[in-house]
This record gives C-alpha cells, structure tokens and sequence, in this order.
C-alpha cells in the first residue's frame, strides 16, 4: 500500500515538472497544487489503514454509548459540529471525533475517537450554549438542559400536555418547591421528562430544564405565574415517614434507587443559590409556596425539611412572601410542623 502511494506521488510530480521546478506559469502552478492535495489525500489514506483497528474500536464503543450518554438524540446536531454525514457506528464518524479532540485541546492519550463522557461533557457545552440562560446562570452554576428536556415524553407519560406555551417575564411572581417523591440518581437523563423549570439533584447539581418563561403543569392553579423547582428524593414527612409504593414507610426504607429520608447538605445549599439566581433574573419574583398549597394530594410536597431550610430562608433572607395559610385551588397550608 506505501508502496503504491509513493510511487502515486512520484509519478504525478513527473508530470508537472515539465516546464522545470522553478516555473511559475499557470499550468505549472495548477500541477503542483493537484501533485499536493494527491499527495495529502494519499497519505491520508495511508493514515487511515494504519489506524483501522483502532477505529473500529472507537466505532463499536460509540455505538454502545450513543444511548447510554444520551447523545443519540442529539446525532444531526453533532455530525453537523464534527463536519461528517458518517454513521455514529462507523470508522468515518470515530476518525471525524478524532480530529475534533484534537482540535479541541484533549490531551494525546484521550484522542481515541470515543464518544465517552469527557468528550460528550465538552461537546456539549459547544453545541448548548444558549445566550437565554445567560451570565447569572453561569455565575450560580446552573447546567442548561433546555435543549434536552422531552416535553413529548412528559406529556405521554402524565397523560395531559405538559408544556403549555410561554408567557411573558413580567407575569412572573412566584416560586413553586417541590419534592420528586422519587430516586436521589444524580444522572441528569432520568428527570428530563419531568414538567418542572429546574431540578435540584442530591449532589447539588442544578439542572434547567425549561427557559423560565414556558408555562409548564407542575402545580395547579399556580402554574400560570410560576417558576417550579424539584428537589430530587423521598424525603420524610412531619411524622418521619415517606409515600413509597403507594403507602407510608418509615426513615430508612429503601425501594430501587429510591430512599426515604432529607435532603443533603448539598441539595440545601443549592436550592438557596438558585432562589437567590432566580430573584437576580426574574425582578417581579416576590412570592414562594409548597406545592401542596396548591394541590389537595401533594400533602407532603415538598416536605418539612425543604421548606424550613429553602422556603423559610427565602422569607426571612430574601424577603419572599407567603402567608403559610394561603391556599388556592384545592391545596392546604402549611402545617406548624414544617415552620
């Protein structure tokens, strides 16, 4: 095969040194010029073979990791970034991401053309940066999932239209905590279907979902003037029990991914920093409620402990308002208990 492409070159450089090296006509100058891209694409072919096995490697890993990562979805967006048409499943497509890390300064040990979470976590940040979100998103450390969240999914699976348009910035006065009633998995996939404006995780990640001025079904009779936040557990209620499998177990219970008990440290600390990021980007924001103010069968969202630790802090911090014995629709107050 070298063999070959050298003597490609040799005899294509014959051919164009017929007026002598140093000519400079037209013609000339049109023979070099095809002798180099030749002598390029030739090598690159060369490079190419050499590297096969390895590719093929890379290809089989993309094609395992394309769904577990969750970058499938988002393949037009990525062979368009990468400059290629090539099947995620293909040697084109990993020797493409090849030439992107190296592009992009990964170190020569990482330049293996896999689509794995280093390169993924980088590619991303390319492809969804969103001016929307803006500087104070970046200041308090906010991921911007917009370009992610699956309101068609959302939608199936609640059964009713999760999204329900936008609504102008200066109709926004309240915030809506909520808990998930659900796993405390850090990984951000599992909670892109859920209709909520941004999800607290257990790590303390903050992931927006939707742009704060969509009009999402997350909280009844509030939903038209709120922004909806998620804390991402089964915490304990007043009487130290969470709803599980649809009945009351106590601290400790454990069912899959899910476990009853508080939040963490680092799930506080977070939500504090987002209510204050929220209050910094939406001026008319001055209210704040539990989901079950707004809802009879959300008696125990989002619990005690978020609410003292984030609501609580809000009003006394931030001046946020909210008499705890408002309610509307069919919600309820807020119990003693949770103050």
């Amino acid at each position: 095969m070298e063999s070959n492409a050298i003597s490609s070159i040799n005899q294509s450089a014959r051919k164009s040194s017929s007026h002598g090296p140093n000519c400079r006509c037209t013609s000339c100058q049109k023979a070099k010029s095809k002798k180099k891209s030749v002598a390029i694409s030739l090598l690159d072919e060369l490079l190419f073979e050499s590297r096969h096995d390895e590719w093929a490697s890379a290809a089989a890993y993309n094609k395992r990791s394309a769904r577990r990562l969750g970058w499938l979805q988002h393949l037009k967006k990525i062979q368009k970034l990468l400059g290629t048409r090539s099947s995620y499943t293909s040697i084109h497509f990993a020797a493409a991401v090849v030439e992107w890390q190296a592009q992009n300064g990964f170190r020569s040990r990482d330049i293996d053309g896999k689509l794995g979470p280093q390169t993924w976590r980088k590619m991303r940040a390319v492809l969804f940066r969103s001016p929307l979100l803006g500087p104070i998103n970046r200041k308090y450390g906010i991921e911007d999932f917009t370009d992610r969240a699956d309101w068609k999914r959302c939608s199936e699976w609640k059964g009713y239209n999760c999204k329900r348009g936008s609504r102008p910035m200066s109709q926004l006065r309240s915030i809506v905590l909520h808990q998930t009633a659900g796993s405390t998995s850090t990984n951000a996939n599992r909670y892109l279907a859920i209709p909520i404006h941004y999800v607290v995780l257990s790590n303390g990640r903050i992931l927006q979902l939707y742009p704060d001025t969509e009009y999402l079904n997350h909280a009844g009779a509030l939903n038209r003037y709120s922004i909806g936040i998620e804390f991402a557990g089964s915490f304990v209620n007043a009487s130290d029990e969470c709803w599980m499998n649809r009945r009351y177990v106590p601290r400790g219970t454990r069912s899959g991914s899910r476990v009853c008990g508080d939040p963490t440290l680092a799930q506080i600390r977070a939500g504090r920093r987002l209510i204050r990021a929220i209050k910094e980007k939406v001026p008319g924001i001055r209210n704040i409620y539990a989901h079950r103010q707004s809802s009879r069968s959300r008696a125990d969202d989002p619990g005690p402990t978020i609410w003292r630790e984030v609501g609580e802090w809000a009003k006394r911090q931030l001046g946020f308002r909210n008499g705890n014995k408002f309610v509307i629709g069919t919600g309820r107050p807020i119990p003693d208990a949770w103050t």
